[in-house]
């Protein structure tokens, strides 16, 4: 269950990160409290389905490609609500998969790293080809006779 505010005058429900601490109905103090069971028929699974398959039709979150999973931005296992709309965003199962459960930020912190070195070792292995090349081609320039 989702960690939430509830007003001890009026029992409005708000969600964390709240601006002030103030109830905007009644003016009363929000408490730390937790969602009740009987509000869960407030989201029957029916508008899961429906937010899921509208999700589906966004590209990767992540990559831009065609989505094919889900993906839990907060991951569940570090607490992240499950079925709340908020929580999901289509990807491809690669990055789906390759951000596991890692918390967002330091997933792309550590993509990023990942990203940086696979340019870094790409631009080495075209400055080694232009060297190898630039030295085939000045011993066949010294090689030729000249045109005098």
């Amino acid at each position: 269950m989702a960690q939430i505010r509830v007003c001890q005058r009026c029992n409005t429900y708000a969600f964390p990160p709240l601006e002030s601490n103030e109830c905007p109905t009644c003016g009363g103090e929000f408490v730390r409290g937790r969602v009740p069971s009987n509000l869960s028929n407030l989201y029957p699974r029916k508008k899961f389905k429906t937010w899921e398959s509208i999700i589906l039709r966004d590209p990767c979150c992540y990559c831009g490609k065609r989505s094919n999973s889900i993906e839990h931005i907060h991951p569940k296992d570090l607490g992240g609500e499950r079925h709340a709309w908020y929580n999901k965003a289509g990807a491809c199962r690669e990055c789906n998969s390759a951000k596991s459960n890692t918390p967002l930020l330091h997933w792309l912190i550590i993509r990023e790293d990942q990203a940086e070195a696979r340019r870094k070792n790409r631009t080495v292995r075209h400055i080694r080809t232009m060297l190898a090349d630039s030295q085939v081609w000045s011993r066949e320039l010294l090689s030729l006779p000249s045109a005098h």
